[in-house]
C-alpha cells in the first residue's frame, strides 16, 4: 500500500494525508467524548466524521492508484478575487489553446498570472462552455508551480 502511495502525484498525496488527519481528529473527538461523558449519543458525531473521511480517503486512494483522473496543465492568464477578503475565487488557464475557468473552493496561496498550474480533475467531470471558455466547477487538487 505504501508502494502505491509513493506513485501517486504529490498534490493528491497531500489531499490524502489531509483527509486521513481530519478522520483521525474525528476519531479522537469520539474517543475523548465517549471516555469523558460516557454518552454514546454525544460522541456519535465524532465517529460519523471519522467514517465520512475514511470513505472519502479510500475513494480518493482508489481513484489515484487506478489513475482515474485527468491532469489539465496550463498557464494562469487571470485570477478572479472575492470583493472583500481578496481571496482567489476562480482562475482562468490557457491549456492547449483553450481557455479553462477553474472555480476555487479552498484557500490557495496567491496565484500570479503567468504561473504554471496543474489541475487534477475526475475523468467523468463535466466541463461547461460559457462565453468561449470551459468552466470546471469541481476538481480534486491544484498544483501551482
Amino acid at each position: 500500500m505504501l508502494k502505491e502511495f509513493k506513485v501517486i502525484p504529490e498534490p493528491l498525496q497531500r489531499k490524502l494525508i489531509l483527509q486521513v488527519g481530519l478522520g483521525l481528529c474525528g476519531l479522537l473527538v469520539f474517543i475523548f467524548l465517549l471516555a469523558t461523558l460516557r454518552n454514546f449519543g454525544i460522541a456519535l458525531p465524532g465517529l460519523a466524521l471519522f467514517v465520512f473521511f475514511a470513505i472519502c480517503t479510500f475513494r480518493l486512494f482508489v481513484i489515484s492508484v487506478s489513475k482515474d483522473y485527468i491532469v489539465i496543465s496550463g498557464v494562469c492568464s487571470k485570477v478572479n478575487l472575492t470583493a472583500i477578503k481578496k481571496q482567489t475565487k476562480s482562475i482562468i488557464l490557457n491549456a492547449e489553446g483553450k481557455s479553462v475557468k477553474v472555480i476555487i473552493k479552498q484557500r490557495l496561496k496567491k496565484i500570479q498570472p503567468g504561473a504554471a498550474i496543474d489541475v487534477y480533475v475526475y475523468k467523468n467531470a463535466q466541463a461547461h462552455q460559457f462565453n468561449n471558455e470551459y468552466v470546471l466547477p469541481a476538481h480534486i487538487a491544484i498544483d501551482v508551480k
